[in-house]
């Protein structure tokens, strides 16, 4: 649950950063934002990258837990006649961490979503700038 509160502080920082570069950006030249723009690009395909690795290591991490998940069910199935009563306990036990994790780990999934949500919104919003800024120097030739 840490890691889900520093990625929730993450993303509150990165929401204030976008802030403030959106009002920065409204005071600057079209070459400065089209410089803003080029960089902020270059950061989004570059978190894109990361994070598709990252999906990638997740997929390969859920397929082993799965083998080890079926392995661990075949083994409770052999010893079950052994102890049932115990057997239930620690496979109830096993299923609720199981499940938690999962949870915990969507939830990680989905704020590095909006994390990425808050870099396309930042390209949008220096795009935007800039469309008025052309949209107003053309107004006035």
């Amino acid at each position: 649950m840490m890691n889900i509160s520093k990625q929730v502080d993450t993303l509150e920082k990165r929401v204030a950063d976008l802030k403030t570069e959106f009002q920065s950006a409204q005071k600057e030249t079209s070459e400065q934002v089209h410089a803003r723009l080029d960089k902020a690009k270059a950061a989004a395909e570059k978190k894109q990258t990361q994070m598709k690795a990252s999906v990638d290591a997740e997929k390969q991490r859920q397929a082993s837990q799965w083998q080890a998940m079926k392995q661990n069910a075949t083994k409770r199935f052999e010893q079950m006649h052994a102890d049932m009563e115990e057997k239930r306990k620690k496979h109830d036990a096993k299923t609720a961490d199981v499940a938690a994790q999962w949870a915990e780990d969507d939830a990680a999934d989905a704020l590095e979503y909006a994390a990425w949500v808050v870099d396309q919104a930042n390209l949008a919003v220096l795009d935007a700038i800039d469309a008025r800024a052309q949209a107003e120097a053309t107004a006035m030739r």
